[in-house]
């Protein structure tokens, strides 16, 4: 990997990893001009399948790793898995629900049925904005999904896409004890059932924004 002036730092709580650059006031472009900052890297890229009709068992989670409190907090004010709306959706669901897994499912379609495709490209929004605009873009829906697994102690994340065309996407995953981290595609459910699955093709994923 070539960082070109970038440092690799470690999320706090996670094996997750990214880059930073640091930019001095003295290499800020000028007013009209432009700069690019980037690195370069190789990639290896593996088919990913789940089974999920083979687990037979749902395990409770470790509720002492650091793991499963970095992913079932709020995530400042875009996830909130506190928020008197997602509580209350969430307890509906988790009363028809059998298990965790079940639960997951549930919110999986409940968040695809009842929230909007809306405003592509503007970024993360607050979660109370989106429920009350009562939807979002891929990775704003995500928000959604994320809030009500992480408001059952569920632990789960963003998973960022990066197509080769340069296009990206946004969906999520969570975390089902020992079997491993999930992908759930919320905003592509109008076009197949994913969940525990992503879009066919070939693409980068990085987790958590």
């Amino acid at each position: 990997m070539k960082l070109n002036g970038g440092e690799i730092l470690t999320i706090p709580e996670t094996d997750d990893k990214y880059i930073r650059f640091t930019i001095a006031d003295s290499d800020l472009p000028s007013a009209g001009q432009t700069k690019k900052w980037g690195y370069e890297f190789d990639v290896t890229l593996y088919t990913i399948t789940t089974h999920l009709d083979q687990i037979e068992k749902i395990y409770p989670h470790n509720v002492n790793s650091a793991m499963y409190h970095w992913y079932t907090g709020a995530s400042g004010e875009y996830v909130d898995p506190h928020n008197s709306t997602i509580e209350s959706i969430g307890d509906n669901i988790w009363k028809e629900s059998s298990d965790l897994l079940d639960y997951s499912k549930r919110c999986y379609s409940y968040v695809a049925k009842n929230f909007q495709y809306l405003n592509p490209g503007t970024g993360l929004h607050p979660l109370s904005e989106l429920l009350a605009d009562g939807g979002g873009d891929c990775g704003n829906l995500s928000s959604i999904y994320i809030s009500l697994l992480r408001y059952r102690g569920i632990p789960s994340r963003h998973l960022v896409i990066v197509r080769p065309d340069g296009s990206g996407h946004v969906g999520a995953d969570f975390y089902s004890e020992q079997y491993g981290w999930v992908p759930v595609d919320v905003t592509s459910k109008k076009y197949a059932s994913l969940f525990g699955d992503v879009l066919v093709g070939n693409y980068i994923t990085s987790t958590e924004i």
